[in-house]
């Protein structure tokens, strides 16, 4: 896919990219109460949580505000912008509990869902494409 600087209707710069990470899933999936909500394993395949880029060795709890990664095969360059705040629609779709014991509020609270992130440099991301961060400018954000 074409990652390019310009976004999409209802979507800002600072969030132009929804990022979310295999290990948030599996997070998940272990939960004994929210993990049948996401339909087992096959839900890393169906972007569940309306993420464009899903992405292995990264979890939100490793990211900080700020940091920089880029594709080692393109000139693609990103920055994290901010976490995902799920909001209560997460909850309607999946038809789990509201209230504290949604799925809402335990990715809220565990930062499972997901970042955003800003478009530095336009470039191309792929499947099986690296991503490499480069840059840490505010590691006590983390």
């Amino acid at each position: 896919n074409n990652v390019t600087e310009q976004g999409r209707c209802g979507i800002t710069e600072e969030r132009a990219i929804l990022f979310q990470s295999v290990e948030n899933y599996w997070e998940i999936l272990a939960h004994p109460r929210l993990g049948t909500l996401l339909g087992g394993a096959d839900a890393l395949a169906r972007g569940l949580f309306g993420e464009q880029v899903l992405v292995g060795g990264r979890p939100s709890a490793q990211l900080c505000v700020g940091d920089v990664f880029s594709a080692r095969d393109s000139p693609l360059v990103v920055e994290v912008t901010s976490p995902r705040k799920v909001c209560g629609s997460m909850d309607k779709k999946f038809g789990g509990p509201h209230g504290a014991a949604s799925l809402r509020v335990h990715a809220n609270a565990t930062a499972s869902g997901g970042w955003f992130a800003r478009v530095r440099t336009a470039g191309t991301l792929a499947e099986g494409d690296a991503l490499v961060l480069t840059a840490r400018p505010h590691p006590r954000w983390c």
